[in-house]
């Protein structure tokens, strides 16, 4: 079973991407994917400081920095 928000108390990895630690090792079509796979995620009544918009927020960041273009 995959997690949208991983468990930082699993396994390494999990404990990179949960601290957002793993974008910056990211491949531009990783960036692209996740952004696309989540940005409709946001739709939700989620808080303002729930890890999914901070995830997005720091994707297009890094994409931004890349000069990649998404939408």
């Amino acid at each position: 079973m995959i997690r949208l928000i991983p468990n930082p108390l699993d396994t390494d990895e999990q404990f990179l991407r949960f601290r957002h630690f793993d974008i910056s090792g990211l491949d531009d079509s990783e960036i692209l994917d996740e952004l696309h796979a989540l940005s409709c995620l946001l739709w939700w009544r989620l808080p303002d400081d729930d890890w999914l918009r901070e995830r997005v927020r720091l994707l297009k960041d890094e994409s931004r920095k890349r000069g990649l273009t998404w939408r």
